[in-house]
């Protein structure tokens, strides 16, 4: 059994990073609740910083003599923060790592479009857009639109959004 390291984080004096991809705060002392971003790595907020933890661990304990940009999950699954399961490397690599057809078509799928109904602040339907990438090529901000739909918004630019016809 290997003996679990921990380090500071770089920027972040009162955090310490783990060799198992656990987070700890001298704040809260005690480790962070890790949550996953739209991609599915795991992350969590460092003063209100998003982190992602794959990074934080091989910058605390991967050495990186060629300056590569990337960090690999040598097992494809990005929730296995373990040292042991990381290695920097290019990006072309990281692109052509494993099983590249499983995760097109998985990333298709977790990122597929759907219809988003735009409303003024009366309720009236203004405009049926076939995706929020759409409504973005038309002035709207993307996420804003999305953060609209998700209802983490009541309305973005004088407009209600939705995913749903109301």
């Amino acid at each position: 059994m290997q003996t679990i390291k921990w380090k500071r984080i770089k920027d972040f004096p009162h955090y310490l990073v783990s060799s198992t991809g656990e987070v700890y705060s001298e704040y809260k002392q005690g480790t962070l609740k890790q949550f996953n971003d739209a991609y599915g790595y795991s992350q969590v907020n460092l003063n209100r910083h998003s982190k992602k933890v794959h990074r934080l661990v091989a910058e605390a304990f991967l050495p990186n003599p060629y300056d590569l940009p990337e960090v690999n999950h040598k097992d494809e699954n990005k929730n296995n923060n373990r040292l042991e399961n990381l290695e920097w490397c290019t990006s072309k690599y990281n692109m052509q790592y494993g099983d590249v057809e499983r995760r097109s078509f998985l990333s298709q799928t977790r990122h597929e479009s759907w219809k988003v109904y735009q409303y003024d602040l009366e309720g009236n339907l203004i405009k049926i857009w076939k995706s929020a990438r759409e409504a973005e090529r038309n002035g709207f901000n993307r996420r804003s639109v999305g953060r609209c739909c998700n209802g983490e918004l009541k309305q973005f630019k004088g407009y209600i959004w939705s995913k749903e016809r109301r």
